[in-house]
């Protein structure tokens, strides 16, 4: 059975499997309610959480689902040319490193198509002005270089609504221990009241 954000993270002294992994990721960085997508980009409705978004995918009701990002969580969407998705994406993973903040860049599902999800609690309005110094220097829309602090993405665990989904094929077990590590003292500094 699914298990809830905090089961996860509690699971066996705090080492939760691969897959309550992934969806508990999907819980800390987004928030519902969850627009359910189908294959043609359209919404069929909408689920309350992430948990009942999967089951109206694993269902047929959907193939996909957004949600918004959660206080202090930059999503980015990179939509363009993929040699120049994955170079934008290199410059905005050296900006957080430099920052120490945790970040995840995962395939979209498209070639040239990228999602960066980024804790970038005070941070947030530098990641703006560096996305715009950006878009000015290589001549891109807000429509190919889309950060969210607001409104609606796809959560990592969630597949492209191709069907396709790159994250759990290159998401190590270590590289998910230390995510879960840093989300949960993420999610401790930012308790919702």
């Amino acid at each position: 059975t699914p298990t809830t954000c905090q089961e996860s993270l509690d699971y066996q002294g705090g080492k939760a499997q691969p897959r309550d992994s992934l969806h508990t990721v999907d819980t800390l960085l987004t928030a519902g309610p969850c627009l359910l997508i189908d294959a043609d980009n359209k919404s069929v409705g909408w689920a309350p959480d992430h948990q009942a978004a999967r089951a109206a995918v694993v269902g047929g009701r959907a193939t996909t689902w957004a949600a918004s990002p959660r206080q202090g969580v930059s999503a980015i969407d990179l939509d363009m040319p993929e040699g120049l998705a994955w170079l934008v994406a290199d410059h905005l993973s050296a900006w957080c490193r430099a920052r120490d903040l945790w970040h995840l860049v995962r395939e979209s599902g498209r070639a040239g198509h990228l999602h960066l999800w980024a804790l970038t609690e005070q941070h947030s309005d530098d990641l703006d002005t560096l996305a715009d110094q950006i878009r000015a220097e290589l001549h891109l829309t807000s429509s190919q270089l889309d950060v969210r602090s607001a409104g609606l993405m796809r959560p990592p665990s969630a597949p492209h609504r191709s069907g396709k989904s790159a994250l759990a094929d290159r998401l190590t077990p270590e590289h998910q221990a230390d995510l879960l590590t840093r989300l949960k003292d993420f999610q401790t500094a930012t308790k919702d009241p």
